[in-house]
């Protein structure tokens, strides 16, 4: 794992600049209108310090927030304290996770299938998200548009964020960055400068195109596609010029 998620509160400094309550409004949406109500139950996978866990959880929510790295499960737990919010928390795999009981909502985003590299990692993660969805339930997943990788312009970017006196530079891909047309796997270069302190990391990250990820769905099973957007606006298409984001929609069957 990339040194850069064990570093879970300047991490989360780099990433504030996400609209949460925004993102968290989109979700509680398009579930609404799939199931005419609220969700009452949720888990967002590969979760990192826990933002939209812990929005949804301050919602009256009952959320879990999974993530592989131990650094940012304590950062979660951690936060969750500080806010007085209960939160559940587990350390664990995106691919082969079990939960006590299933939830109406399984969110993950910030691009973190990516990490999935092959379809076989993509099938077992679906069909461990269907195993925890409750009939009917929503799986709500946000990946990086595929002009990201073949069109005219990137999210990849350098940008700063400072938090009470601490600041953070984040560069996540550099146009040199080798990537393979053949296998959609890019190896990123992910330059973090924490308070003057550099670190350099490298971080593998594949591409699911829309149509590959559909495939892939329909082979885990039990998981539909139910629409796809191009960002957290809630009316944008996926096609659209300005798309930023490919977020996909599904329903347990």
């Amino acid at each position: 794992m990339a040194a850069v998620y064990d570093a879970a509160e300047t991490y989360e400094i780099a990433f504030s600049y996400r609209d949460i309550v925004a993102e968290v409004n989109f979700v509680i949406d398009r579930f609404t209108e799939l199931r005419g109500r609220p969700p009452v139950s949720a888990v967002e996978l590969a979760a990192g310090p826990g933002d939209h866990a812990l929005e949804l959880a301050a919602r009256g929510i009952s959320t879990t927030a999974l993530d592989l790295a131990s650094a940012m499960c304590a950062r979660a737990r951690s936060r969750a304290v500080t806010r007085g919010v209960g939160l559940a928390v587990m350390c664990g795999d995106m691919t082969d996770f079990r939960l006590k009981s299933p939830v109406d909502l399984v969110l993950t985003v910030l691009d973190s299938c990516s990490h999935l590299l092959t379809l076989d990692a993509m099938v077992a993660h679906l069909r461990c998200v269907a195993g925890a969805l409750t009939t009917g339930g929503v799986y709500i997943v946000e990946l990086s548009h595929p002009r990201d990788a073949f069109g005219d312009r990137t999210t990849a970017a350098t940008w700063e964020q400072e938090r009470e006196g601490q600041v953070v530079r984040m560069t996540w891909g550099l146009p040199d960055d080798p990537f393979d047309p053949v296998t959609l796997i890019g190896n990123v270069t992910v330059v973090v400068d924490a308070n003057d302190t550099v670190t350099r990391d490298f971080v593998p990250a594949r591409v699911w195109l829309i149509p590959e990820f559909e495939a892939a769905v329909r082979l885990a099973g039990r998981l539909q596609v139910v629409g796809w957007y191009g960002g957290f606006s809630g009316g944008q298409p996926v096609t659209d010029h300005s798309a930023w984001r490919a977020i996909a929609v599904m329903q347990k069957r």
